[in-house]
């Protein structure tokens, strides 16, 4: 439980609004909020209920996949939230899926897991993911990996090929264009 002096749950829905909410932990949840089938906040802004429904879930598209083959997906984000409900997605969506909240062992994930397709964040403690990116994509070992940034920071670099990936969302991002996506890099 969060025991934080709480947030305004109005500003919840524009995560990018003001300098504030990009510095507290509210952000997380408004990434969650789109996805969920309810949310609900006690009055002093400080504790949050989320809640979404096997049927809802359901509705997801499914990865297009050939039967028996279950294509491998790493999630990198020092979210816990946001890697908790990427992975419960992508897995009801027929992947395979690792995560690590913490990218240096997500990192060696990288190398024990054999991911097909790498969700990754840019802003992480210890390294940056445009560094973890660089670093697949020059190895001759994980250059075939996709890599898929998942970020609320917008660099200020102009191109994909400046953060080594293959793709790019900006949070929040809604749970169906995430399915999609991964759908399509993986096709």
């Amino acid at each position: 439980m969060d025991h934080g002096k709480g947030f305004n749950p109005e500003k919840v829905a524009d995560p990018t609004e003001g300098d504030s909410i990009l510095k507290t932990s509210g952000r997380g949840i408004a990434i969650m909020k789109d996805a969920m089938d309810c949310v609900t906040f006690n009055k002093q802004g400080n504790e949050v209920t989320l809640f979404i429904t096997k049927e809802s879930l359901k509705k997801t598209p499914l990865a297009e996949q050939k039967r028996g083959e279950r294509r491998r997906v790493l999630i990198i984000d020092d979210e816990h939230n946001i890697v908790s409900l990427f992975k419960l997605v992508l897995v009801n969506s027929g992947y395979e899926v690792e995560e690590s909240s913490d990218p240096l062992y997500g990192m060696v994930l990288v190398g024990e897991f054999k991911p097909d397709l790498l969700i990754l964040d840019l802003r992480m403690p210890d390294i940056d993911g445009s560094e973890i990116s660089r670093k697949l994509k020059e190895s001759k070992v994980t250059q075939h990996i996709k890599i898929l940034i998942v970020s609320g920071f917008l660099p200020p670099v102009s191109t994909l090929s400046d953060m080594h990936a293959d793709d790019f969302l900006a949070k929040p991002v809604g749970l169906n264009r995430l399915v999609e996506r991964v759908g399509r890099l993986l096709s």
